[in-house]
């Protein structure tokens, strides 16, 4: 699973107005077929879906309608449950597999705070979600000059999403891809979106550093590696260095980039011969995620967080239409109160709602529910003979890595994504796992992390925190999930179960990449899963949602 802190773009993306408005459509259209044609949905409603000649209309005003016996669902209220089926959006699993940095003993102290008791019932801003990306707001917001009072609500237990889940890397992208955004946007935009990257990883190194939490958050500056596996890659990433720096965006000296032959890989780093891999080396930090988040939370005032508190649905407050919801100035001298928040635990009124769901957002915010995932496919070279994908997913064919033309033995891409016409979030499983190595500390002689050999996806790093040279290392290694059969994991947000071809794959990563060093069966202390979000365009959603403005 690439880190929610691992600095590349692929957790959201931004929307054309066009496109949302043939989405609503599909969407309304398609409801009214399945309700109109399942008796099983018939039975669970016992009531009806209203549908306007003008759906888009419709939508604008309440995007969705559906009355049952119990309550009126309407707005951007929970999806109810018979619909979920429909539109592939669920609330988080319940009973996750066991992560590394939750899990180990005393890592997440804030894991059940303000699960029991009295709930919050008011507030200026409420958050849902407790990562990366919902603290991060939170902290903000503290630190801003208005200190409005902030509550965050979680479903399970504290930063258990995909920030908790993660493979620990601070990695921002120096360079790769350049040429491919130069072309897609233009020259400046291209810079901006690594420029972006740079300045989100300065900003959490700099948090870390300016109030000594280097130990408190494992942080550490060894470097990144990505290995090149077939001399394509390294002229296509050669190429981009070159373009990037031609633009002004990489200076000689800056980042340290250094181009590692494969003669040095196996001397200094214990890499395989057979695999005739090169590299690039730059610099890059690796940490605890949840342990940064935990610290970000600390120092937040006037923010409550309500843990194993799910948020259920988002609605107007009685009495204000959606436009006038919209219409309520910032600084509205009664503080109005704009938002009813539901939870098992009862009702929170806020102004503001910021949705930090990730890969379940489509559970508050149907139109952004993976709703087409049976057009998720990966992009498969037509020469490739490696892998056949059917429609229920059995892997038919593989290949062995042969080493000396350094052919990978999967060559697909990395951004698994919906079809470019499709704006919504796809959830996507990804796995990581934490193996002792068989070399102690000072035998196997790398500090840095890696990502790329194998089909390229995989990503990892050493943990030396609590050892000594007599020790064996603790390696965090994720990826896998080009062997995983089906639609690699794309549709899926079950992060209860492992994949049993991701796991093969792994255990037989590092051994076959560092002879030696790792076995297959040996040294695997925990594995686990992790839910990703992707989009079409691969760029993040950030900004108002606000429906007065579709039309």
């Amino acid at each position: 699973m690439k880190a929610a802190l691992r600095l590349r773009p692929g957790a959201s993306g931004t929307m054309s107005l066009l496109c949302l408005a043939c989405c609503i459509r599909d969407v309304l259209a398609r409801v009214h077929f399945e309700l109109a044609n399942n008796t099983s949905f018939r039975g669970q409603f016992r009531g009806q879906l209203v549908v306007a000649d003008d759906p888009l209309k419709a939508f604008t005003e309440r995007p969705w309608h559906i009355l049952d016996d119990s309550r009126v669902w309407v707005g951007i209220g929970r999806m109810p449950d018979p619909l979920q089926s429909i539109f592939g959006a669920s609330l988080p699993m319940d009973n996750p597999t066991k992560s590394f940095w939750l899990n180990t003993e005393a890592a997440n102290p804030l894991a059940e705070v303000g699960s029991t008791g009295e709930l919050t019932q008011d507030a200026d801003v409420c958050i849902i979600g407790s990562g990366i990306t919902g603290v991060s707001a939170a902290w903000h917001l503290s630190n801003g000059s208005e200190k409005p009072s902030v509550v965050i609500l979680e479903a399970r237990e504290f930063c258990s999403g995909a920030t908790g889940r993660n493979g620990g890397h601070l990695v921002r992208n120096v360079f790769n891809s350049f040429i491919s955004r130069q072309a897609s946007h233009n020259t400046s935009e291209a810079i901006k979106t690594y420029l972006l990257e740079k300045y989100t990883a300065d900003s959490l190194v700099a948090f870390i550093n300016d109030r000594n939490l280097q130990d408190e958050v494992d942080l550490v500056e060894g470097g990144h590696i990505t290995l090149l596996r077939t001399e394509q890659e390294e002229t296509d990433a050669r190429n981009d260095y070159e373009a990037a720096k031609a633009a002004g965006l990489i200076s000689d000296g800056k980042m340290g980039v250094r181009w590692l032959g494969n003669v040095e890989l196996q001397k200094k780093y214990g890499l395989s011969p057979a695999l005739n891999y090169t590299g690039v080396w730059y610099s890059a930090h690796n940490l605890w995620p949840s342990k940064l988040v935990t610290a970000l939370f600390h120092n937040t005032s006037n923010v409550v967080l309500h843990t194993k508190t799910p948020v259920t649905s988002v609605l107007p407050v009685r009495g204000l239409s959606r436009d006038s919801v919209d219409q309520i100035p910032l600084s509205h001298p009664e503080k109005q109160r704009r938002w009813v928040l539901g939870t098992p635990r009862g009702d929170i009124k806020c102004s503001y709602v910021v949705h930090a769901t990730n890969a379940y957002s489509g559970y508050l915010l149907p139109f952004m529910a993976d709703r087409h995932r049976s057009k998720m496919c990966p992009d498969i070279p037509s020469d490739s003979k490696t892998v056949e994908l059917l429609p229920d997913a059995e892997l038919k064919t593989t290949t062995t890595q042969t080493g000396a033309d350094r052919s990978p033995p999967l060559t697909l891409r990395h951004d698994i994504l919906p079809s470019p016409k499709v704006h919504t979030i796809v959830p996507t499983r990804g796995q990581v796992g934490a193996v002792r190595a068989l070399a102690n500390t000072s035998a196997l002689g790398w500090l840095n992390a890696w990502d790329g050999g194998g089909g390229g996806w995989e990503y990892w790093f050493p943990r030396y925190q609590g050892t000594n040279v007599s020790v064996n290392p603790l390696i965090i290694l994720g990826g896998g999930r080009e062997h995983a059969g089906g639609r690699l994991e794309a549709g899926v947000a079950d992060d209860a179960a492992l994949n049993p071809r991701v796991s093969a794959s792994l255990h037989e990563f590092l051994p076959s990449v560092f002879p030696g060093q790792f076995a297959a069966d040996e040294g695997w202390e925990m594995e686990w899963t992790g839910i990703m979000g992707f989009t079409a365009s691969g760029e993040p959603f950030v900004g108002s949602r606000c429906f007065s403005s579709i039309s």
